[in-house]
């Protein structure tokens, strides 16, 4: 039971990305689970970053070359836009795909240069490395690139976290995945062997095993687990399915297997099965039902599943665009309990609502709405949703999208978080502030990238300084006071409890200010 709800809960919790592929900072790899048991989204191949922000405009698909794009963020405080960056891009050919994207950081008074992104795509447009430089001294400092390959399903078969040697002169990889696969004589894949990169060597982590019929369909899979101990691959899951007349599934049937007693035992079944499209693994629906023993918590390890006594215990619904992109998904329980305080009449037993994923998109399939939502009984609320009020030129480009983001429904409504305008070639780009080639120099952070403390060696100050950990979209995450410190000294900063992103470290004194960034690792 517990397997079959972790893995409805990950499929519920599976969001599509704004756009093109961008790299998430919380990679784990695909497992058979997500791919072959209830997996309506196998086709939205595109990890979303946490923050929308913290990829600019490659986040975005458009249809036209915009010369720059301005970016405001929202002061809670005061419900006043401030200018934050302006983006300039460097285009792929001729299409609206950014090779590079160079941010410049408003510092109030101009634009000064901060970062840069470098991307290159593979033959579907999806993103396949992506570079992150910092401006300094004068030069492009490279500081981490993440890689990124996917098989024909848009399963994500490749992942790499690179950190860049200055001392050496080249990337380093310090994090990955990958899936060695064998395939048969057709093609089709048989055996899928997922390996972790640890301590500068390739370990075996996880196997998926596929039986196929004579039409390459899968009809039975086993998932396993390396044992590094005695160096074997051991049992982990069981797949059975049944087709029907049009070689499709119709049933499948899901087992875990008992290391006590070596067996097989029957925990679930999936039935009920109906497609959007078979071939990309899009279900409109799909029924989970239990082994009763299970539920009773009364093992009988050696039944056939023919023999079992299944009961209702979930079901999921999705409904999807004409191009297969996913816009509903409801997860639902089936009730089959009497209250004490109801009368036996009053007996339940119908589906109970639990979960809801709703999503829309534009026409260039960016996502414009989506939220998360839970059921109390009475009525849907609202646990998390964003959405992007989208305004387009006469040509359906681009002009300008808001980002809003709604927390609970209980305690208010969408809050404005972030605004792009986009400035094309026949239309005058309205900043007011030069754009200034000025390095960070006079604010050293270091090591960078930090895993847990950043240390900060202070400039002279004109008495005492406000010190602003701040993320990436501009709002301040601690803020710290000193004084008495003179040039060259360290501040030491704990930075463990942050993701994995990049960061910004504001200095002010009296008549100073002074910025720089570094990358949590």
């Amino acid at each position: 039971m517990k397997r079959t709800v972790l893995t409805l809960l990950l499929v519920a919790l599976v969001y599509p990305c704004l756009s093109q592929t961008l790299p998430d900072t919380k990679k784990r790899h695909t497992k058979l689970s997500e791919r072959f048991k209830i997996t309506p989204e196998s086709t939205a191949k595109q990890a979303k970053p946490d923050n929308l922000w913290e990829y600019g405009a490659i986040a975005i698909r458009n249809n036209a070359q915009a010369d720059s794009m301005l970016v405001d963020v929202m002061d809670e405080k005061s419900d006043y836009w401030n200018r934050y960056r302006k983006e300039v891009p460097v285009y792929h050919g001729t299409s609206a795909f950014i090779d590079e994207l160079v941010l410049w950081h408003y510092d109030g008074s101009s634009y000064v240069t901060d970062m840069m992104y470098k991307v290159s795509y593979d033959d579907q447009g999806m993103i396949k490395r992506m570079e992150t430089y910092v401006y300094d001294n004068g030069a492009w400092r490279p500081i981490n690139a993440e890689e990124m390959l996917y098989d024909y399903l848009g399963v994500e078969v490749f992942y790499a976290y690179y950190y860049y040697d200055e001392g050496a002169g080249e990337w380093v990889m310090s994090y990955a995945y990958r899936a060695s696969d064998t395939h048969n004589d057709n093609g089709a894949l048989v055996e899928r062997i997922w390996e972790y990169f640890y301590y500068d060597t390739w370990e075996p982590d996880y196997k998926e095993e596929y039986k196929l019929n004579e039409n390459d369909v899968v009809v039975e899979a086993f998932e396993y687990f390396y044992d590094d101990e005695n160096e074997i691959w051991e049992y982990e899951y069981r797949f059975v399915y049944e087709l029907c007349e049009n070689n499709m599934w119709e049933h499948g049937y899901g087992y875990f297997w008992d290391w006590e007693d070596e067996v097989w035992f029957p925990e679930s079944k999936n039935t009920d099965f109906e497609w959007f499209d078979f071939s990309r693994q899009l279900l409109t629906q799909v029924t989970v039902l239990m082994n009763k023993d299970l539920v009773d918590d009364d093992y009988y390890a050696s039944k056939n599943h023919d023999e079992i006594d299944w009961v209702k215990y979930a079901r999921m619904q999705m409904d999807y665009t004409d191009d297969g992109l996913i816009t509903l998904m409801i997860f639902e329980f089936w009730g089959d309990w009497d209250d004490d305080d109801w009368d036996d009449d009053e007996w339940k037993e119908e589906w109970f609502p639990f979960m809801k994923l709703e999503l829309a998109y534009d026409h260039f399939s960016n996502v414009v709405y989506e939220s998360f939502s839970m059921h109390d009984g009475f009525d849907w609320f609202i646990l998390f949703a964003q959405k992007l009020d989208v305004t387009y030129r006469d040509d359906n480009s681009i002009a300008s999208f808001t980002n809003y983001i709604m927390w609970d429904d209980w305690k208010g409504d969408f809050m404005p978080v972030m605004r792009y305008t986009y400035y094309y070639n026949d239309e005058d780009d309205t900043t007011d502030s030069p754009l200034v080639e000025a390095p960070y120099i006079t604010l050293k952070a270091f090591p960078n990238p930090a895993d847990s403390f950043i240390q900060l060696e202070l400039p002279a100050l004109n008495g005492s300084a406000g010190i602003e950990l701040m993320g990436v979209d501009g709002r301040i995450l601690a803020r710290y006071t000193t004084s008495g410190l003179t040039a060259g000294e360290v501040f030491s900063m704990d930075v463990s409890g942050l993701k994995t992103g990049m960061y910004l470290i504001r200095v002010q004194d009296s008549g100073n200010h002074y910025v720089t960034r570094f990358i949590k690792r």
